[in-house]
């Protein structure tokens, strides 16, 4: 009977439509897009796939979203439920997850929100907590959420039966998306292409935990059988690339960066001048991404320059740890210094354009030259100066200057620092602090990133081995 209905309102849709329409709807293919974080998450893991599902109707592509039912998100933000067009179906499946376990055993309250970056937190930790890192590293392989693969499995391959999928398409992290969608490919015999927006293994925290050998042996198991098994491995830049080709070199392997996407901005007043010398970080501020070189530098210009303690302003909007509290307190910059907790995307973007210049902070860890954030290419599409503290080699420091959008600061260069912090609040001052866009931005824009990404779709389905006949074949 459902079938029945579903042709039938598919009929009375159709008899709607010029015969344009109609052929470009005959002509669309499908994918199937498998992620833990859709709307109604928050947070910058979620823009990368919700902006590729909103674009790709226009280069051909119809999306079908597998995720979960009621996720455990660190971040809601109901906002972005508009951008998912009303044509695009969303299967949702049950998930069982330790999330709850973990509140109860280390005294969290029941609506608390825990941290994607709960594992990369090394100082300051209670027993409970510490022996609840260390189940997690060592038992949950390869994350929190393996406890979705039965029913996304079982959801996914009946979307695929329903929908006539052409291609598969997971991002990760978490890295349980990958396994999903390698059971998926196990089953249906359709292309896969593995998304990584971060390292699997090689994920920075990591290196501060202790695991046992088996289960790191197991972990890097699993990767490199997904690493195999995928048709194209995906990933939002270079360094994170190479590390996973040294571990199978055979697979074929793209980049499609992050990006901005022009309608965030489109309806917002980008002449905004800020009142103050607004410097502006968004996103979870934990020890790893503590400024410490801004606040010494600043704290040395405010002493010589009096003034700019009235101009300044350092605003951070969401987690901010308590570490970096401290650090502007120790530099006397408490005063300069706003805490906003976390907002929605649209309300986040407003801020940016009400901003003077943007913070972009690399986590101070190993291997932090692959580091990519996703908000860097908010901050390229908001047209502000950009001051990155990190790695001048990473690929963070590469975009910004081959983007020209501002500078990247080395964890300890206080002159370089206090140079460009000096310029920047010269050319506030005189009014002559103008917009960083240009051509080289552009290629940053997400219509122009999910076109690449149709491209892909279509090369991994060109002279593949026919899939099953999934209407008429029971697993």
């Amino acid at each position: 009977m459902e079938e029945i209905v579903a042709i039938l309102s598919a009929s009375l849709w159709l008899r709607g439509m010029n015969n344009a329409e109609k052929d470009l709807l005959r002509n669309m293919k499908k994918v199937l897009i498998v992620t833990y974080y859709f709307p109604p998450a928050g947070g910058p893991g979620i823009q990368r796939v919700l902006k590729f599902v909103k674009y790709l109707p226009a280069f051909g592509w119809e999306p079908v979203v597998l995720t979960v039912e009621k996720g455990d998100y660190p971040a809601l933000d109901d906002s972005l439920l508009r951008e998912v067009p009303d044509s695009v179906p969303v299967y949702r499946s049950r998930i069982l997850e330790p999330y709850d376990l973990y509140r109860r055993f280390t005294h969290r309250r029941s609506d608390e929100r825990v941290p994607v970056a709960v594992l990369a937190q090394h100082e300051n930790l209670s027993l409970s907590e510490r022996i609840a890192r260390f189940v997690r590293a060592n038992l949950f392989i390869p994350d929190g959420r393996v406890g979705w693969i039965p029913f996304a499995v079982k959801e996914g391959v009946r979307a695929i039966r329903r929908e006539g999928i052409d291609v598969i398409f997971t991002s990760s992290p978490p890295q349980t998306v990958q396994l999903i969608g390698m059971c998926l490919k196990q089953k249906t015999r359709l292309p896969w292409v593995a998304d990584f927006r971060d390292p699997w293994t090689d994920i920075d925290y990591y290196s501060g935990l202790k695991r046992w050998e088996v289960s790191e042996s197991f972990d890097r198991i699993l990767e490199r059988k997904v690493l195999r098994k995928a048709d194209t491995i995906l990933s939002i830049g270079p360094h994170i690339i190479r590390s996973l080709k040294n571990k199978q070199s055979s697979a074929t392997f793209k980049v499609i960066y992050n990006g901005y996407d022009e309608d965030d901005f489109r309806a917002l007043d980008r002449s905004t001048t800020s009142e103050k010398f607004r410097i502006t970080h968004i996103g979870n501020a934990g020890p790893a991404r503590n400024p410490e070189i801004l606040f010494h530098t600043l704290g040395n210009m405010v002493r010589t320059n009096p003034g700019l303690s009235s101009d300044l302003e350092l605003c951070f909007i969401g987690n901010t740890d308590r570490s970096v509290i401290d650090t502007a307190e120790q530099y006397n910059l408490e005063s300069c210094v706003k805490l906003i907790p976390y907002m929605p995307h649209n309300e986040a973007i407003a801020c940016l354009l009400r901003s003077a210049v943007l913070l972009l902070i690399i986590n101070r860890v190993k291997g932090n030259r692959g580091i990519l954030t996703g908000k860097l290419f908010d901050y390229i599409g908001s047209g502000k100066p950009v001051i990155a503290i990190g790695p001048i080699d990473g690929d963070a420091a590469t975009v910004i200057r081959e983007t020209s959008v501002g500078q990247t600061i080395d964890y300890s260069d206080p002159k370089g620092c206090e140079s460009l912090l000096q310029n920047y609040y010269d050319l506030w001052k005189s009014g002559k602090l103008g917009s960083t866009r240009n051509d080289a931005t552009r290629k940053y824009e997400r219509r122009y990133l999910t076109q690449q990404l149709a491209h892909l779709f279509e090369e991994v389905c060109t002279d593949r081995e026919p899939a099953l006949h999934l209407s008429g074949t029971s697993f």
